[in-house]
């Protein structure tokens, strides 16, 4: 959506250019990537429903695709992995609230939080995961920028059953335009599990999604 795309702009997102802030990733393996801000709970970024588990794609009917999609943008708490040409970024959504961890290809790693306070959204962002800066954001009246509806409403609009196959090689359904947007998507469990959007050779990015047992923790201070 446009918003999350000037986000991304104002913090050189990486990941997740589509839905999603994207300000920060891969932290040598810290759970959410706290980095020692005291602002946030402890339990910043965490989830305990990931799996190593290899999820496998169903091919199942436009109705069965299109309920999935419904359930997805439906959901509130999860968490999703978005790489592109640039790096990969995480983010946690859950209780209204994101966290994301970016990094770039250079190294270069980056947080945000996005969150509400007194009914007011702001937007957290840091280069080492302890001073923050903030903004306020501007979102319409009942939008969540913490669901999947956000993260993946500008992707799923170019699968349409006109132009389609399902690829039981990756289990993933592939939907073309007249254009030259491809989009991957993979349903899973009655949601989408994982997607890519391409539009053009360096113009792509790609997202594994795990619902449920995100954490978000505590947003920063707003001084």
């Amino acid at each position: 959506m446009k918003t999350w795309k000037k986000l991304a702009a104002l913090v050189l997102a990486l990941g997740l250019t589509a839905g999603f802030v994207a300000c920060g990733g891969g932290n040598d393996g810290n759970n959410g990537g706290n980095d020692g801000n005291n602002s946030g709970s402890s339990n910043a970024g965490s989830t305990s429903s990931e799996t190593s588990s290899e999820v496998v794609g169903e091919q199942v009917s436009e109705e069965e695709f299109n309920a999935a999609v419904e359930a997805s943008y439906a959901a509130t708490n999860f968490t999703v992995v978005q790489t592109d040409a640039h790096g990969t970024t995480t983010s946690y959504c859950a209780d209204g609230k994101v966290y994301s961890i970016a990094s770039t290809d250079a190294g270069v790693i980056s947080y945000c939080y996005m969150g509400a306070v007194d009914g007011t959204y702001y937007m957290w962002t840091s280069e080492d995961g302890e001073l923050w800066e903030y903004e306020v954001m501007e979102f319409p009246d009942g939008f969540n920028p913490a669901s999947g509806e956000s993260l993946l409403a500008e992707i799923m609009q170019w699968c349409i059953f006109n132009y389609w196959e399902f690829n039981t090689t990756t289990g993933m359904f592939e939907f073309s335009t007249l254009g030259n947007v491809v989009v991957h998507a993979m349903v899973s469990g009655g949601k989408i599990v994982k997607y890519r959007y391409e539009e053009g050779v360096s113009d792509w990015r790609e997202g594994v999604i795990t619902y449920g047992g995100a954490t978000v923790g505590e947003l920063p201070p707003l001084d």
